[in-house]
Formats: C-alpha cells, structure tokens, sequence
C-alpha cells in the first residue's frame, strides 16, 4: 500500500500571489450562469466593484471586480497570451464558457515586471487544445419554474426560462502534429414580460374635465388646477389642448379607468452564442504554434410595442466580440525559451432604437436632431392610494444615441526566459494599439418635462402643451480615438542561497496620450511651453532635473511650481 501526499509548492519565481484554476475545477465550480470571470473572486483579494458608469450599455456586458483594492478597471486581461480589455473602459472583454477553458489564472500583489498595462492584477485564460485522442462533451443546463415550488408568499411561480446549452470537440488532423478543438454555448433567456404601471389621459381629460383626476378620487389631496392658464373649476375648453399632445396621446394606449390607470408588460429577453476554434501544430520538438479564434454575440431586443408608446423604454443590442490570438513556442536551447504572441480584438456595440415617431411628426421643431425619437416624462401631483398624481414616461433607453465599435486593436508580444545557473532571467516587450470609434449623443433625442410646474398637475401641463424644461444635445459624429501603448522589461529571479531567492526586474511603459484620427484634439505641447517659458523670463530647464524634459527615460513624473 502506498500513500502520496501533494503538498503545495511555494512560489520562488515571482513577487506576485497568484491562484491558478485547472479545467477538472472550473468545470466544478457553480459558477453564477457558467460566467468565468467570477473565477477572478477566488484570488482572494478580490471584491464586487459595485456598479457604476464603467459597466454601461456602451460595453458587453461584465462584472466590475477589484483586486488587491485597485479599482474595477485596473485588472488586466490576457486571453491565449493576446490583451483582451476592452477599449472603452478597460475592464475585460467577455471569455469563453467553462468547458472551452484548460486554465485559468489570477496573480496580483508586488506584479513581477513582465505584466504591465494595469497594476492591480494579471488575469492569465488558456483555451483547451487538441490531443491525439477524440475528446469532447455536450451540455445543457435548464432553469425553468416548472421544476421549482411556488414561493409561499408570491402569486404566481418564477417564470424565468434559462436553457444553456453546447459542446465541445477536439483531436487530431496528423497524429502527433496537428490539432484542432473547437466549442459552442448557447443561452436562451426568456421571461413573462413585467407588470407596469403608468396613468394616461382619460377620456374625461381629453374632453377638458379634469374634476374627477384632480380631485379625491385621484389625488391624495385635492389640486386646483390654475385659473391662470383658463382652468375654471378644474375644466377646460377642448380648443385649448395642445396638438403636440393629441399627438402623443393617440399613440398611448385607452384607459377607462377615472384617474387613467393602464398596466402593460416589458419584455425582458435575451439570447447569446459563443463560438471558439483553435488549431495547435507541433512543428518540430523545438517548435509550437497556435491560433484560437473567438466570436461571440449578445441580442437583447428592445422591449417596444408599436401598439403601445409607453413600451419604448429601452434600447435593444446587438453586441458582438471578435477576438484572434496567433502564439509560437520556439527552444533555442535547453536554457532558453521564446514566446511570441500576436493577435488582435473588436468589439461592435450599437444600439437598436424603433420607431416611435419623431418631433416633427409631433409638431415640434427640433433642428439639432429633428429625426430622434423623442423623450417625454409626465409627472407631478400628490400621489394618494389611487396613484393619481403619477404620469407616464416615453423613450426613457434613447437618452444617449451611439453607436461605438473598438478596434481592431493589435496586440504583439514577445517574451525570452534564460536559465543560467541560480538565476532565472526573463525580458520581453509588448504593443498595443487601441482604436475607439463611437458618436456619442447624451440627450441628442431630446427630453421634454411636464411636473405641474405651470398648472399643479403634470397631466394638466402635458395636455395643454406647457412643458416645464425642454433638453436637447446635439449629435456628434465618430470620435475615432487612437492611442499606443509600448512597454519592455527585464526581470530576475535569484535564488542566492537554498533559503533565499531574490526576484527583481524594471518595467519601461513611456505614456502616449490619445489621439484622434481627424486630429479633433488639443494637445499640450511641450516643446512650446519650453520656448515660452524662455520668452517670459521663468526658469530654463537646462541642468534642472526638477523641471519636465523631452527625455523618455525618467523614472516617473515630476512636478515643480513656479
């Protein structure tokens, strides 16, 4: 009988603390939809970011995680040796499902000198590979109320419908040389649309009678609607109702009840696919090459229905993300070793609005933006029981009109590691170039108000066509952001004695700003700030290391008041 025991090694050829997650432990783990980044949790530092602006509907949608206490998007991303941040707001880009990964790693806390780009932590994902054996699997996961006991205190059971399904398979093309693997994931999402409620004009109002919505029975306390703007006891001519209105008004959907109540549903579906190929050749003993290629795609459709106005609340998406890595393995000898990496990512995220109508057709002129689809928010009153007081609101997911796509951004890498006698050398260098094309639009459809500012219900206002504000920005056409990146090191890894090993290495990452494409920016330039500085008497920088220089080898950033 023989009894083994394998204990963990410590980890003497690198500063940084790093957790590593085979595939027999992703495949495990329940993972929260089989989304794979939540295995950066098991880094042990790490911690939810919240949700902010970073994670918004310009991205594929992610999960904010800080590691180590930097902020969510300082955490950098490798996939097959290839970045994989994205380029609007550097946090990742989305990665393959379980059963397409061989291995995943998180390092963080004193980085070696290798990683570079972002300092809280390096996320290391390796895709599966070949072998000369056919493997492969098939997969679906189901969640489905009908295998759930209803809820004791809810009405009705979960009707969430989840259907994750897929497969993998690889093997050899020529036994022992070349090899392919390839997966697909599927996800299904769908859901009984959501209840809703909104207050529109009854009949009563559009005949100008406005007693019975601005009394008890609607409100929580009785409104006198202005004599000022020709209410007499809550009533008002047919002729003085706006057309903007009657407009808006014949789009939403009828109500019977007195104070204009209607309920309608929101859909809430989804569907997204994943697809990984890869090919591995073994050319010689001495070398390997790789090349993976990744695509997936996210389609949320917005959830309006051209029956009912008030459905126009979001936009839809059609995401997608595009990601190459080509790598080659090469020994020149037993002691030294290359890796090179190239590859590149895009990512496409446009935004799917519908037709509603525009605010011409609705007798408005807007000219910075005639053909947008507007944005009307109704509200004010004192909401009692009834709910009388509340209003509706129109096109509340096209305040921002946008459609960003990133990239291709190049990535190349290469990365030599020298063992020679006690010392581990490695160096390397890499470059990346990220382009961010996107035309943004923050209230370019424009956003009219009514709160019973004018009259004292927000209902009143809108029928009369008394907006209390009216927005709008205009379009800006594609910014098409360009910046470099560039960084090189040399690291060490010493173990002095048997009891000590010393790591140590230097970084260079110069700091390129970002550029645009059309040359729409300004720039500080440095050299015209050096020759005015001359011109008005101040400090040459001539033998003043304090002072900011052209040099590109300083070690960081000074600073110096004058």
């Amino acid at each position: 009988m023989e009894v083994q025991a394998n204990a963990a090694l410590v980890e003497t050829h690198s500063t940084g603390i790093g957790t590593v997650v085979d595939n027999q432990r992703i495949l495990e783990l329940p993972l929260n939809g089989r989304n794979v980044t939540e295995l950066v949790f098991l880094a042990g530092t790490a911690t939810l970011g919240g949700s902010g602006f970073l994670n918004s509907v310009r991205n594929y949608p992610t999960i904010m995680i800080s590691v180590a206490g930097g902020i969510s998007n300082w955490t950098a991303y490798n996939f097959d040796g290839v970045a994989h941040n994205d380029a609007y707001n550097s946090l990742n880009l989305p990665l393959p499902f379980p059963d397409a990964l061989q291995e995943f790693k998180v390092e963080s806390s004193a980085l070696p000198a290798q990683y570079g780009v972002h300092a809280s932590a390096n996320v290391n994902v390796i895709t599966k590979s070949g072998t000369n054996d056919f493997h492969g699997d098939a997969f679906e996961f189901v969640r489905n109320g009908i295998f759930n006991a209803r809820d004791f205190f809810a009405p009705k059971r979960d009707t969430l419908k989840r259907n994750q399904f897929g497969g993998t398979l690889g093997g050899a093309i020529v036994k022992s040389k070349l090899f392919f693997f390839g997966g697909y994931q599927g996800t299904i999402q769908r859901s009984e649309p959501t209840q809703n409620t909104a207050y529109v004009p009854s009949p009563a109002m559009l005949r100008g009678d406005f007693t019975t919505f601005a009394g008890p029975t609607c409100q929580f306390r009785p409104v006198m609607l202005a004599a000022s703007q020709g209410f007499v006891n809550n009533q008002i001519s047919p002729s003085l109702l706006s057309p903007f209105a009657l407009k808006v008004q014949a789009r939403l959907p009828q109500s019977s009840d007195p104070c204009g109540k209607v309920n309608f549903g929101l859909t809430s579906n989804q569907s997204e696919h994943m697809e990984v190929a890869r090919l591995d050749w073994q050319q010689s003993d001495k070398h390997s090459i790789f090349g993976r290629f990744f695509v997936t795609n996210l389609n949320i459709p917005t959830t309006f229905d051209p029956s009912n106005a008030l459905t126009l609340s979001r936009n839809g998406q059609a995401d997608r993300v595009y990601a190459l890595s080509i790598g080659s393995t090469y020994l020149f000898s037993a002691n030294v070793v290359s890796s090179f990496h190239i590859g590149a990512s895009r990512q496409e995220i446009p935004k799917i609005t519908d037709h509603f109508a525009t605010w011409p057709e609705l007798g408005v002129n807007a000219p910075y933006n005639p053909d947008a689809e507007p944005r009307i928010a109704v509200s004010g009153g004192n909401v009692g029981a009834a709910g009388g007081g509340a209003g509706f609101n129109i096109g509340g997911g096209n305040a921002i009109i946008n459609g960003d796509h990133g990239g291709p951004n190049p990535n190349i890498s290469e990365d030599i590691s020298w063992a020679r006698g006690s010392h581990q050398f490695g160096f390397g260098a890499s470059y990346i170039h990220t382009a961010l094309n996107y035309k943004s639009g923050i209230n370019a459809t424009g956003l009219m108000t009514f709160n019973g500012s004018i009259t004292g219900l927000g209902m009143a206002d809108f029928l009369i066509g008394k907006p209390v504000s009216w927005a709008q920005g205009n379009v800006q056409s594609y910014l098409y952001n360009r910046q470099e990146y560039f960084g090189a090191y040399v690291q060490d890894s010493w173990k002095a004695t048997q009891r000590l090993t010393i790591n140590y290495g230097l970084r260079w990452e110069p700091f390129f700003a970002f550029k645009n494409k059309h040359g729409w920016f300004d720039y500080f330039d440095l050299d015209l700030f050096q020759s005015e500085r001359a011109q008005h008497g101040l400090p040459d920088r001539t033998g003043r290391p304090d002072l900011p220089g052209r040099s590109s080898v300083d070690v960081g950033p000074k600073e110096h008041c004058l």
